[in-house]
């Protein structure tokens, strides 16, 4: 098995991308891929900590399935696994609970995929007229705290949200937004969407 490289860029690549709109927010393999992982059956030993209400990423090849349970994906993001005599690599995100499954043969050679670390970006423009949009990726993140010197054991936050935004200028002085900021997974944090409504001024000659 071939190691993909991290990024592959250029005019004649199928999905190239800009790398201005990458961000590194960690080293590559920071985030451990699996391969090969051990799989159990439903119900066997191992696989207690399954509740039937957990989500999965579900595949079938050749009539046999493979679960991928999300809160194993959300500390590896990918798996090289293969099924009877398929190989196939499953790749998940966990800012949007999304996964997709790859061929991960590229002309003829099986890549073993990992995670790069680099998070796409793209921030937002003008749609049509004076009607713009963005979104926003928000983290907050800490540790455990402590009362009088003594440490709080599960007091732990940390929430990603993500914030879809609209934006109209109503003069070339005032703009307006109006966002829903709403909160992909995190913990000890008020739960739900916020919505927020601003405006905006700025002076005439200001930046």
């Amino acid at each position: 098995m071939e190691r993909s490289s991290p990024l592959i860029f250029g005019d004649d690549d199928l999905c190239a991308l800009d790398p201005d709109l990458l961000i590194a927010v960690l080293p590559a393999d920071a985030i451990p891929a699996l391969t090969l992982p051990n799989m159990v059956s439903v119900g066997a030993e191992g696989a207690e900590y399954l509740f039937d209400f957990d989500r999965v990423l579900g595949v079938v090849v050749n009539g046999e399935a493979r679960a991928y349970p999300h809160n194993i994906l959300w500390y590896h993001e990918i798996v090289n696994d293969r099924i009877g005599d398929t190989w196939i690599s499953v790749t998940f995100c966990p800012l949007t609970g999304l996964g997709l499954v790859f061929d991960p043969f590229v002309d003829g050679n099986l890549l073993e995929l990992g995670v790069s670390g680099l998070l796409f970006a793209e921030l937002g423009g003008t749609l049509v007229g004076p009607l713009g949009g963005k979104i926003v990726l928000d983290a907050i993140a800490g540790s455990n705290g402590s009362i009088q010197g003594v440490n709080v054991s599960n007091d732990e936050r940390e929430i990603v949200y993500l914030q879809p935004t609209v934006n109209y200028q109503i003069t070339p002085s005032f703009l307006m937004e109006v966002a829903a900021r709403v909160p992909l997974r995190g913990q000890n944090f008020p739960a739900g969407p916020q919505f927020m409504v601003a405006v905006f001024h700025r002076p005439a000659g200001g930046n």
